[in-house]
């Protein structure tokens, strides 16, 4: 029926404060709640008890939001630190690499190695036109990491650093400089090995973001660079043997004018000899292996919604598995073109509502997070693939503002580049971050409502979906060591059976949960801290403190840095910079954190004045040792524990060794058991037949027919 409205008439847009907010109470959820099977009185009872109940729970939430805040408000002790590493005001990006206990630095022309004690030098590579924003390191052998660097230009350059030097091996996407196109680096992924590299690339006309996955020689790396160090250091011998004949010679000639001017040189080789040698003849004499690609990897590819004629029914019932059609049934057929002429047909029938709609956000490109994960029950094609049990064997993709997680066999002997996923989870809210596990065997993923999943991947179960605060999405999901986890071990079997840990849980609007993977989905998270009131104290950057698992670096959005403990929530100490410093950029802060000596470089910036009267900008890298702390000093001191994998499998063969073990340790133990079993048996014995003497003699003095029978008869005659 058409409907008239009359011309010149005043149209009221609609309110949403006209519309009142739905209730959950409203609509009956579960439909059991249809009957109750309880009959009266119990119902009664049973409601009043989950009244209290609800009642008591509101009450410690909010005591336990108290506390939270209390805590909050105590004011943690302030340390500064006024020491400041010369000559690299200007740095871009740095990170620590923890076996040559070096501080790998990225500056606007290169980069650089500086000792993370003395801080000098030991080796730099320079490009004017390389300004590294970002930079990764990975042990793959005995002093030898790859790294992996980013520049502001978007290029993606692979490094080796062994001997004391760095070896430039491949930039993996060069472009030309006259090039219209260019391909740009957003990020990249190490496998805990450097097996497997993951680079995302973005065509800069297009914007397609796409993942390409190489596989890395390290052993043709390795190989290459040892045979190189030995003929070097076989031709150094050589030299010094000569130099050292000459020197026996001429002191044999007693030519006292030479003594001060040659230089006798040692027998063994200096480590500095050998670096010059192999800077001379990296470019020249080692020629490095470039990564081999495997694999491109892109995002699901959206529906085609062009609009064109629509095709007959019998034809769209033929491609029916094609992904243009949406729905298929017995009477009707649903393509992306029917969508997209409904869609078209209400925005012009609604033309005058529209307008008072809130505007949509605009799509971001969406970006992948990748993860390699070690062998697991859900792929069972790679269980005999597998060298050993942290060895990647697949990998795991997903992308922001897509619901589903792809998993990809990395044991694929096609030739095909283009992969498709082996295992794809779809879950019903969109990814927001992710995390892995140590020991690789369990994943967690955060979503946008606020869930957190986590999967045993090496079982293939879902251990437990965990419900955050309301409005809130998950922002980022940390595995904590498993020592910090409380397990009692059963004293028998002499084996583990469990194995947990701690899930750190932080949320967009400020607040941290504390989860475990030992419980079900039912378990009351620890509350870490609440949604701050403040803007700027909420936390921009959390870190774990390398070597003080119970310690978390924590940056807020006002520029302030703090140490706090994850096991009580409570701020341990603030960490602050000498006047006129604050930290540079709190939402992208440089530091990185040492290993041996537990201490941190970060950069700050302020405002200094000169001799003119005028203000400058001052940039400085701040060395800050923390070891100095007396609020930090217990934390240090506590020995590192060893990595407990999460998931406990124990094979029959393990099982029986262990038991084996175990009853050959205790075997002493019975022997000594059994010798003082044979020592007592003999005062056990006489023991025993004392009893039964006394018992006898008992008997015979009370029983009556006895004691009438003994009797003397007197008058019978």
């Amino acid at each position: 029926m058409p409907i008239y409205i009359p011309k010149k008439s005043t149209f009221s847009p609609p309110s949403n404060f006209e519309i009142e907010p739905e209730n959950d109470n409203d609509y009956l959820l579960d439909p059991d709640q249809l009957w109750d099977c309880l009959p009266q009185p119990y119902r009664m009872i049973n409601k009043i008890i989950n009244q209290v109940l609800d009642s008591v729970w509101e009450i410690v939430k909010q005591k336990e939001k108290d506390a939270i805040e209390a805590a909050s408000h105590v004011q943690p002790p302030s340390f500064e630190s006024h020491n400041i590493v010369e000559g690299f005001e200007m740095t871009t990006s740095m990170t620590f690499i923890a076996v040559e206990d070096c501080l790998l630095i990225g500056l606007p022309d290169g980069l650089s190695v500086i000792d993370a004690q003395n801080f000098e030098t030991v080796t730099e590579w320079d490009d004017p036109h390389a300004e590294i924003v970002s930079v990764q390191s990975l042990h793959i052998g005995k002093e030898m990491h790859l790294i992996v660097t980013i520049d502001s230009l978007g290029i993606c350059r692979l490094f080796l650093f062994a001997l004391g030097n760095l070896f430039c091996i491949k930039a993996i996407n060069e472009n030309a400089p006259q090039a219209e196109v260019k391909t740009l680096c957003q990020k990249c992924f190490l496998s805990q090995g450097g097996e497997y590299i993951g680079v995302v690339l973005e065509n800069s006309s297009t914007h397609e973001v796409y993942v390409e996955l190489y596989k890395s020689p390290i052993e043709t790396w390795i190989t290459e660079l040892e045979s190189k160090a030995l003929l070097i250091q076989d031709k150094e011998t050589d030299k010094e043997a000569e130099s050292i004949s000459f020197d026996k010679f001429k002191s044999q000639l007693n030519i006292l004018e030479y003594e001060e001017s040659i230089h006798t040189p040692e027998t063994s080789l200096p480590k500095k000899s050998i670096r010059i040698s192999l800077d001379k003849l990296s470019s020249a004499a080692i020629i490095w292996a470039p990564p081999e690609l495997i694999a491109k990897l892109k995002p699901a590819a959206p529906l085609n919604a062009a609009i064109s004629s629509l095709p007959p029914v019998i034809t769209s019932a033929k491609g029916g598995d094609s992904s243009d059609v949406l729905g298929m049934g017995h009477n009707h057929i649903l393509n992306a073109t029917h969508l997209s002429r409904r869609e078209m047909m209400f925005k012009h029938r609604n033309e005058h509502l529209i307008k008072y709609l809130p505007e949509e956000k605009q799509e971001l490109s969406s970006s992948p997070n990748i993860h390699f994960l070690p062998i697991s029950r859900l792929l069972p094609n790679d269980l005999d693939t597998a060298t050993s049990a942290k060895a990647p064997v697949s990998l795991a993709v997903w992308w922001t503002g897509h619901p589903i997680v792809a998993h990809y066999s990395l044991s694929k002997t096609s030739k095909d580049l283009e992969w498709k996923p082996d295992l794809v989870w779809p879950y019903s809210s969109n990814i927001t971050c992710s995390a892995v596990s140590g020991c690789g065997t369990h994943l967690a993923l955060g979503l946008e409502d606020g869930s957190t999943v986590i999967w045993d991947w090496k079982l293939g179960l879902c251990k437990s979906v965990l419900k955050g605060p309301e409005k809130n999405s998950v922002k980022s999901l940390r595995f904590l060591e498993p020592s910090l986890y409380p397990i009692d071990q059963p004293k028998f079997p002499p084996y583990n059976t469990i194995s947990a840990t701690y899930v750190l849980a932080e949320y967009s609007k400020g607040s941290q949960l504390l989860f475990d993977t030992l419980h079900s989905s039912h378990q009351i998270p620890q509350s870490l801290a609440t949604e701050p009131e403040d803007d700027d104290k909420l936390p921009t950057v959390i870190q774990i403190i390398p070597h003080a698992p119970q310690l978390m670096f924590l940056v807020e959005k006002g520029g302030k840095m703090f140490v706090k403990d994850i096991t009580t929530g409570s701020l341990v100490c603030q960490i602050q910079l000498p006047s006129p410093y604050t930290l540079q950029s709190p939402w992208e802060p440089i530091f990185a954190f040492t290993d041996k000596n537990h201490s941190l470089f970060v950069k700050g910036e302020g405002l200094l004045e000169t001799a003119e009267g005028s203000t400058e900008r001052s940039t400085c890298l701040f060395h800050v040792q923390l070891e100095t702390f007396p609020a930090l000093a217990s934390y240090f001191n506590v020995s590192s524990t060893e990595d407990v994998p999460l998931t406990v499998f124990n094979t029959l063969d393990q099982r029986i060794a262990s038991l084996q073990f175990y009853r050959d340790q205790q075997m002493a133990d019975r022997k000594a058991r059994w010798a003082t079993i044979w020592a007592d048996l003999p005062s056990q014995l006489t023991s025993v037949q004392q009893g039964l003497v006394s018992r006898c003699n008992s008997q015979l003095m009370c029983s009556p027919k006895l004691n009438a029978s003994t009797e003397p008869h007197f008058g019978r005659r």
